[in-house]
């Protein structure tokens, strides 16, 4: 009996996730695409973020000298891009605000038209 039954035991193997034959219920697989989600207000500030970075270098590109107009452009994708694996959504508020008070500050010095940026 005790053989039989680890004869068996080595034949049947274990159940993973990595196996193809596990599938997820239907509920689980809306949990699991929920859980990769961003939420609503990530969603509408990414927006946000993307809307001013589009306006500021249009904004750029009125520069007439082009070696400033080179340098501010790089100036503000690194900015972005240094800011862009911050989580939480208060400091990623705060940041676009803080940068769009001194965009305002720095088109008003270099004679550029400031457009509203309204959300």
């Amino acid at each position: 009996m005790i053989r039989q039954l680890r004869a068996l035991s080595s034949k049947v193997k274990p159940t993973t996730l990595s196996d193809s034959s596990y599938r997820p219920s239907p509920r689980q697989k809306i949990a699991q695409k929920l859980a990769n989600e961003p939420s609503f207000e990530v969603f509408i500030l990414k927006g946000q973020v993307l809307q001013t970075y589009r306006t500021i270098l249009r904004a750029v590109y009125k520069i007439p000298d082009v070696k400033l107009r080179a340098e501010t452009k790089e100036f503000i994708k690194g900015e972005f891009k240094s800011s862009k694996d911050v989580e939480d959504i208060e400091i990623r508020r705060s940041l676009l605000i803080g940068g769009l008070r001194n965009w305002k500050h720095v088109s008003n010095v270099m004679g550029l038209s400031y457009t509203d940026i309204r959300f």
